[in-house]
């Protein structure tokens, strides 16, 4: 990753290009007669005459008031009218907060919205507006930021690896890791010895009963520092509990090495650990990141063969987590997490 540095004699910076984070995966069809499209973009729609009005829809997400998304579009009018594009409230009520027809003079032009309305949840739907017959292609690209003017993030240049301060730092990929199936992890982390010191780290998709959950932290039943392994549920449910008290205030390897239906090791600093229980059946919910609070630091973080990201030296930058191995590079640094020098 390319960026700017400024130094004086008191404070260096670095200015670095701050990435899209893309909001609604793709599109379900609902009644388009020919309709095909891959991710965010609609590779063809096609409706007949109306009626009825044919549509297709993204998921949908929750917004609160204040929030703000950006899109841009680029259609290819094969024939016909031109399409309609609505952003509608599902949730708790339903209602339409935006609604326009895409042209070919606005495409590739970035639009803003701000979501004013009470908070819900939120889809966008592309429809023939009951102008059929039609023929399209439009390729879309809706995320969070940045927008015109913010395309870049001041941050101190402060080297050192990632310190999850704040309940809710984090970071989050692009997608889920390759993490099903047999699969070694490994990761260099820092745990601080408090109370609030903690990290769940959760690779999963929905529906898929081979995954990796790591969560890290106190224990209130016994005031022990845990490490719980899960890799599979609802049923059978494979997860295992460590004692790792004698783990903490120091950098420590982690090897976690599982298969698609067992925990087969895991270590730390290469000493075997043995589970004395298990516990926590988390939802059936994709997920793609970790977050911690307390002060616990985590780099070096690899799934052999599959990625690799680094996280350092400036460990709370986007630039720290690209997959030096694969292609699933972080999109998301949550929260407001540090840095600190451990190696």
């Amino acid at each position: 990753m390319s960026y700017l540095k400024f130094n004086n004699p008191g404070l260096k910076f670095i200015v670095i290009p701050k990435l899209p984070v893309y909001v609604f995966s793709g599109w379900t069809n609902s009644t388009w007669d020919t309709f095909t499209s891959s991710g965010q973009n609609i590779t063809s729609a096609i409706s007949g005459a109306w009626p009825p009005i044919r549509s297709a829809n993204t998921e949908s997400l929750p917004f609160v008031n204040g929030d703000k998304i950006y899109y841009k579009y680029h259609l290819t009018v094969n024939s016909g009218a031109n399409p309609t594009f609505r952003i509608t409230r599902q949730t708790p009520t339903t209602a339409t907060v935006l609604t326009f027809s895409p042209n070919v003079a606005g495409n590739d032009i970035e639009n803003t919205f701000l979501f004013n309305t009470i908070n819900g949840t939120f889809r966008c739907e592309f429809t023939d507006g009951g102008n059929g017959p039609m023929d399209h292609v439009c390729n879309w690209q809706i995320y969070r930021s940045p927008g015109v003017g913010d395309k870049y993030l001041t941050v101190p240049t402060i080297p050192g690896e990632i310190n999850l301060i704040t309940n809710g730092d984090g970071v989050e990929f692009g997608s889920v890791p390759t993490i099903t199936g047999s699969q070694t992890i490994k990761a260099d982390m820092f745990i601080d010895n408090s109370t609030g010191s903690g990290i769940t780290l959760w690779f999963k998709t929905s529906g898929v009963n081979d995954y990796l959950m790591l969560i890290v932290g106190p224990v209130a039943e016994t005031g022990l520092f845990g490490l719980l392994v899960q890799t599979r549920g609802p049923s059978p449910v494979v997860r295992q509990y460590y004692n790792i008290n004698s783990y903490l205030n120091q950098v420590v390897s982690l090897e976690i090495v599982k298969t698609a239906t067992a925990i087969t090791s895991v270590k730390m600093n290469n000493n075997i650990l043995v589970p004395t229980a298990g516990f926590f059946s988390p939802p059936d919910t994709t997920n793609k990141n970790f977050v911690g609070a307390g002060g616990l630091s985590i780099w070096n973080l690899e799934i052999v063969g599959n990625h690799k990201w680094v996280g350092y030296p400036y460990g709370n930058t986007l630039g720290a987590w690209v997959d030096t191995v694969g292609s699933d590079h972080a999109t998301t640094i949550s929260g407001t997490p540090g840095t600190r020098k451990l190696i």
